[in-house]
């Protein structure tokens, strides 16, 4: 009886083990897709602005156009271009109205299963906002 007992109380503890983990990945999930986002890199044109940023995992260049596509689906981006950049990653470069939020090309983004190189963007403003830079 003891060693059922012992068995028990693993279980219980190893579920315990695996249903914190859960909640741990679901809670840091959530933070992540609930985080607010800011372009680092922009350049504003009279009433317009070219905003630029990398796309992560995106490894095949025969993907580009499709992407482009999704991203002009915004009827505020009136242009896009995907290149391989000097770094080797997807660099997007769009022009847009002043209307457009990182946030929306974001959701465009992870529509496609995609989403930004965590480096080319700003995570709940860790960093002071240059609107005349350009890369």
């Amino acid at each position: 009886m003891c060693i059922f007992a012992e068995k028990s109380t693993m279980r219980r503890i190893f579920f315990t083990i695996v249903f914190a983990t859960i909640i741990i990945s679901v809670s840091a999930q959530r933070s992540e897709d609930r985080a607010e986002v800011s372009f680092k890199t922009t350049k504003i044109v009279g009433d317009k602005m070219n905003v630029y940023f990398d796309i992560a995992g995106v490894t095949d260049t025969s993907q580009f156009s499709f992407i482009e596509n999704a991203i002009e689906s915004n009827s505020e981006v009136s242009k896009s271009n995907i290149y391989v950049s000097s770094y080797g990653s997807s660099r997007c470069m769009i022009l847009t109205t002043l209307n457009v939020n990182a946030v929306e090309i974001r959701n465009i983004l992870k529509d496609i299963n995609l989403d930004y190189d965590p480096k080319s963007v700003r995570f709940n403003n860790t960093q002071e906002i240059n609107n005349n830079t350009q890369k």
